[in-house]
């Protein structure tokens, strides 16, 4: 569960797409699931693929996006068994797998390149509320931190003689209330202190904020975005045409 946990944690790396501007990784990302949406053959779904991937690899986190297929895997082969039950065509049922996969790949883009404090600055600056805004980022941040915290109690549980692969079916739900119990208690410690950090703050919803940093779109970002969306045009036209 540790490796997963590190899987959609964020860490910073010295990229070319860390320093793109937030708004516009989002942009490329909606823009590449544009494709996902508007074709329906494997043929014509698949060249996509390249310059996800050509992004993922510039930002560092192709491996990243490899390993979060990987975990998913067992929900894409169910996924795929019940396609092919339902279509009888297995290039039908692997149609919508890829379609998953393209989003993904294009929702990593900016998830796993994105630091959380600049996620709020994105949804601010596309004026959301900032309870609204504030909750996603909370989320980005702890939720690999509950993972982790979910590790470190099933191993101290399993060291105190814990079996969580034993007995019956109704025995082996009742044998997770240890890791439950602790994991609620913990995640309600966390949100109190959530809560009053912020209040210690001045954190108020509708308050006017001043901005310590603010998002400035600079020359190598609209360059990015020029070149992503030439790419995604030229692909649509071909597809289009052929």
């Amino acid at each position: 569960m540790y490796k997963v946990a590190s899987v959609f944690k964020y860490r910073y790396m010295e990229t070319l797409l860390s320093k793109i501007d937030p708004r516009v990784k989002i942009l490329v990302s909606v823009l590449y699931v544009f494709p996902a949406i508007l074709f329906s053959n494997m043929v014509q779904l698949t060249p996509i693929l390249i310059p996800i991937i050509i992004n993922l690899k510039a930002g560092k986190v192709l491996t990243k996006y490899l390993k979060s297929l990987l975990y998913l895997s067992p929900f894409l082969i169910l996924i795929t068994l019940l396609n092919y039950l339902t279509m009888g065509n297995i290039i039908s049922a692997l149609i919508p797998i890829l379609r998953l996969i393209i989003l993904i790949g294009a929702l990593d883009i900016f998830f796993f390149t994105t630091d959380p404090d600049d996620f709020i600055l994105t949804m601010e600056s596309l004026k959301l509320p900032l309870s609204i805004s504030l909750s996603f980022a909370l989320a980005l941040r702890f939720i690999p931190a509950m993972i982790e915290q979910i590790n470190e109690i099933v191993e101290a549980q399993l060291s105190r003689g814990l079996q969580l692969d034993k007995g019956n079916f109704i025995t082996r739900i009742k044998n997770y209330i240890p890791i439950i119990i602790p994991l609620v208690i913990l995640s309600i410690k966390r949100s109190i202190e959530v809560a009053e950090s912020l209040e210690i703050r001045g954190v108020h919803p509708k308050a006017t904020r001043t901005k310590y940093i603010e998002l400035r779109i600079k020359r190598r970002d609209l360059a990015y975005l020029v070149i992503n969306t030439a790419i995604v045009i030229i692909y649509i036209i071909l597809f289009l045409l052929l």
